[in-house]
């Protein structure tokens, strides 16, 4: 009886131990900000809005920053998480379509922070981190 006991303990931490931490919808919705100013806000409705981000992290725009939206979702890759940003508005041009893709890191233990590779993947990072004012994706 003690045999079963000890494996049904450890079944129950291996599946709670090996599942790991996973970034959930409501982990991302909420407003990221970066340290220059510029944000990405992830409403809980599944739409998206970037305000003052460069526009070499995206795209070649002949503007320093942009301003857009659309729709987001989050995907799993290969055991890492990503944001997909499906953009429908870039500047002051409706009906566009463009996608990108923003990566989501762990810090500890459901707190993660959002990059987008400045060059090649492996080297600098342009980050978001969660913006403490945000409220389900609302700003107060």
């Amino acid at each position: 009886m003690e045999i079963k006991n000890v494996l049904i303990a450890l079944s129950f931490l291996c599946l709670t131990a090996c599942t790991g931490n996973r970034a959930e919808l409501s982990s991302m919705s909420g407003r990221w900000i970066d340290d220059r100013g510029g944000s990405l806000i992830l409403h809980s409705n599944g739409t998206f809005q970037v305000q003052s981000i460069p526009s070499t992290l995206f795209f070649n725009l002949s503007v320093p920053t942009f301003k857009g939206k659309g729709i987001w979702e989050l995907k799993e890759d290969s055991g890492s998480w990503e944001v997909q940003l499906h953009f429908n508005q870039i500047e002051d041009n409706a009906n566009v379509a463009y996608e990108a893709t923003v990566n989501v890191a762990e810090v500890s233990k459901r707190k993660f922070y959002l990059f987008v590779w400045k060059e090649e993947e492996g080297g600098e990072r342009y980050k978001f981190k969660k913006d403490s004012f945000s409220l389900n994706g609302n700003q107060r």
